[in-house]
């Protein structure tokens, strides 16, 4: 897993959304960096062609409330969320998820996930026995 140095500046250049998903990140410990990707994540395929991984790794984010169209992050909310967290992700080393705008994306374990996104359940999401 590709990690950054531990520091306390966030990385210049990149959006205000995707600083406090950058922000929150280091708060919590953990050594994860945010990826901008110009061509856009704004879809999981979009998302898997940027980065270079299956469908499967990426992590869908839905936000039933309002929302302005973001990549919608798993953390860095103003108000903890429930976050159901797909069972097929556990099958994965390594899983990406958004970071706060349709560009940018960060690379995690399925275990860092269950650890970072408040009320983290893990749930079976489609259908079937």
């Amino acid at each position: 897993m590709e990690a950054t140095q531990p520091s306390n500046e966030l990385p210049v250049g990149l959006p205000p959304a995707a600083q406090r998903v950058q922000a929150t990140l280091q708060a919590l410990g953990l050594t994860l960096a945010v990826r901008e990707f110009p061509q856009g994540t704004r879809t999981a395929q979009d998302a898997a062609n940027a980065v270079g991984c299956a469908v499967g790794q990426i992590v869908k984010s839905l936000i039933f409330k309002a929302a302005d169209g973001s990549g919608v992050p798993p953390l860095a909310h103003t108000e903890p969320l429930l976050t159901l967290i797909d069972e097929d992700l556990l099958h994965y080393g390594e899983i990406w998820a958004a970071a706060g705008t349709p560009s940018t994306v960060f690379r995690l374990t399925p275990a860092e996930l269950t650890r970072v996104a408040p009320l983290a359940r893990i749930a079976r999401i489609k259908p079937g026995p």
